[in-house]
């Protein structure tokens, strides 16, 4: 688990982040994931969809509900 700021979350605080499960990383490679899709860790926040590669917040999505 590592801190990274979600652009979804409220507040403007760190939130905990942990690597994209299996499943997750199936859906990002299936929807635009690309090289990237190995690097994809998501929010840890109760209730957040949001994955997002380690380093690069600008190529984050949220997963569809079916993920919550």
């Amino acid at each position: 688990m590592d801190d990274k700021y979600c652009p979804t979350c409220p507040g403007n605080k760190p939130q905990r982040f942990r690597p994209a499960t299996k499943k997750e990383l199936e859906y990002v490679a299936a929807h635009g994931g690309g090289k990237d899709t190995p690097s994809f860790w998501r929010c840890g926040n109760d209730g957040c969809l949001w994955v997002q590669p380690y380093f690069n917040r600008s190529k984050g999505f949220s997963l569809p509900e079916s993920f919550r």
